[in-house]
């Protein structure tokens, strides 16, 4: 039986170090902003895995300078599965939640290849329309010249994804 370690966050310290499963080269990477233990002190735990491919998931999060960091680290993220909901109001989330827009700006500086859009239009948590964040992302990436066509990918319940 192989054993798993996942970095759920540290209580006592800064979830900030890089840990190593003992199955190849899994990594957990625990940078990010939530309330977890108290104001951005802990985190919901993000994650790369590096393999033939490398997957990227940052959990909750609000933007951060760590997104740089990670691409510089293990970039370029063959796909990442980026958080595009639970925003609003946005002065109460804005350090907890990124927006499309955000996404977008940490997938670019992740290095990311293909963006798959996670964390929206499960729940009514918060204020904006359940179809906002789908719509929001896909307008900036026409803005910012992205290819929406297998670059940018918003999924419905029981799609696939090939990467």
């Amino acid at each position: 039986d192989r054993k798993y370690r996942f970095n759920r966050g540290d209580r006592k310290r800064r979830s900030d170090r890089l840990n190593r499963g003992n199955w190849g080269n899994w990594r957990c990477r625990s940078d990010g902003l939530y309330w977890g233990d108290g104001l951005n002190r802990s985190h919901w735990c993000g994650w790369v895995v590096e393999g033939k491919r490398t997957f990227y998931y940052p959990g909750d999060t609000g933007f951060g300078s760590f997104f740089p960091q990670i691409g510089e680290k293990f970039g370029p993220i063959d796909l990442a599965a980026m958080p595009i909901g639970c925003y609003s109001p946005r002065e109460l989330i804005k350090a907890h939640h990124l927006n499309p827009e955000e996404a977008l700006e940490a997938f670019a500086q992740v290095r990311g290849r293909k963006f798959l859009a996670i964390h929206w239009g499960a729940f009514d948590m918060t204020d904006e329309p359940w179809d906002e964040p789908p719509a929001r992302l896909m307008a900036d990436a026409v803005r910012r010249g992205l290819s929406t066509e297998g670059h940018i990918n918003v999924i419905r319940i029981g799609d696939t994804l090939d990467w």
